[in-house]
């Protein structure tokens, strides 16, 4: 059983962040897109062109490390979701949301797999690389706000999920930088 199960739904987050607006055609579409930007089968795809470019590049420990933030990120956030136990927003969701609530998939992988890309394109990509970093960033938080303009999360759903991502994320660097130091 988890902690938040039972709970009257928001929490004090949520109701601070209540997003209650008109629904436009297009702008419902647009969040669709990018709700779509952080699905699973959108990551499996991404994963593997990411891993199949970083190899042929010759950097086999960014696509070594790119499986390990995508796996390990979903992999935290089933179990997550299992402890957790918080049930979806009451009313109509505007997307297919199947599970659990908290933590926010699409977030915590979003962040997680585009974390580590924005990072790597940061680093290594001069400034080019830094404009992609902050495209990526800005993804980041719009896939986010697309979960709750949808009606699948709450707020603190899609902050959760942003920070167990950020967590592996940098986990993840700091273990790819010790790695490639002791490697090289």
């Amino acid at each position: 059983m988890g902690i938040i199960n039972g709970w009257p739904g928001r929490i004090w987050i949520d109701q601070i962040l209540n997003l209650e607006v008109p629904h436009n055609y297009y702008v419902l579409e647009f969040f669709r897109l990018l709700t779509h930007l952080g699905s699973p089968m959108t990551f499996v795809a991404l994963s593997l062109v990411g891993v199949i470019v970083l190899w042929l590049m010759r950097r086999y420990i960014y696509a070594i490390y790119l499986l390990i933030v995508v796996l390990s990120s979903w992999t935290i956030n089933d179990l997550l979701k299992i402890y957790f136990v918080r049930a979806r927003p009451p009313g109509e969701a505007l997307t297919i949301a199947t599970g659990y609530s908290f933590p926010s998939g699409h977030a915590m992988v979003a962040i997680a797999f585009y974390g580590f890309l924005a990072y790597l394109a940061f680093t290594q990509g001069g400034k080019r690389g830094k404009l992609a970093a902050g495209g990526l960033a800005f993804l980041i938080f719009l896939i986010g706000l697309s979960r709750v303009y949808l009606n699948v999360h709450y707020p603190s759903d899609v902050l959760g999920g942003w920070l167990f991502g950020f967590l592996i994320l940098l986990i993840s660097i700091y273990s790819m930088k010790r790695t490639t130091r002791s490697f090289y």
